[in-house]
């Protein structure tokens, strides 16, 4: 084994304990997360195989196969956090308009 094939197999199992551990409640997401890093490390093992699958649908090289997964990947993740971010902003401002109701005073009255 190559000193960075080490290195890269260690970094993702440590990214996979990470996000396993600390950062996933479901358990949809657990196994996704889990298949992902199994099939990076088989890539990291054998990097043949990514060249292999990505000539079978028709793409010069694994390499770029595995960038176009994650231009995919990347896209598909800026989506959901977005649609997250305007539902956070969208609950902000009705909490915001909810306490600007209740503070508002009516004529004639002091504020206390």
């Amino acid at each position: 084994m190559l000193p960075i094939q080490a290195i890269l197999i260690t970094l993702l199992l440590l990214i996979g304990g990470i996000y396993v551990t600390a950062l996933s409640s479901r358990l949809a997401f657990r196994l996704a997360v889990l298949a992902l890093l199994a099939a990076g490390v088989l890539f990291v093992i054998n990097p043949d195989l990514s060249t292999r699958l990505a000539h079978g649908v028709g793409v010069g090289r694994g390499t770029d196969l595995l960038l176009y997964l994650f231009c995919l990947a990347s896209i598909t993740v800026f989506l959901k956090l977005y649609k997250k971010n305007r539902t956070v902003e969208e609950k902000l401002t009705e909490v915001a308009r909810q306490v600007a109701l209740l503070g508002a005073q009516g004529p004639g009255r002091e504020a206390q």
